[in-house]
């Protein structure tokens, strides 16, 4: 998944590099993401000893009207 740096628009999880792409700004990078995963303000899912970023929960969530994502967002998951 990360070394190939593909991602289908269905696809369920991401790493944090690969979301950085895809949100296509030049000031958000991997570390920003990592920031981001760390204070949850964006949801994550642990798969092997990978932490990857829960596509399928931005999504939904975005489908769902939000469109403000904040520190603490995701605490209590």
């Amino acid at each position: 998944m990360e070394e190939s740096g593909i991602v289908g628009f269905t696809a369920l999880f991401c790493s944090q590099a690969v979301f950085a792409q895809m949100l296509g700004l030049e000031e958000i990078t991997e570390d920003v993401v990592r920031g981001w995963a760390e204070t949850k303000t964006i949801l994550t899912a642990k798969i092997g000893r990978r932490r990857v970023i829960n596509l399928h929960r931005i999504r939904r969530d975005l489908e769902r009207g939000k469109s403000i994502f904040c520190q603490g967002d995701y605490d209590d998951e």
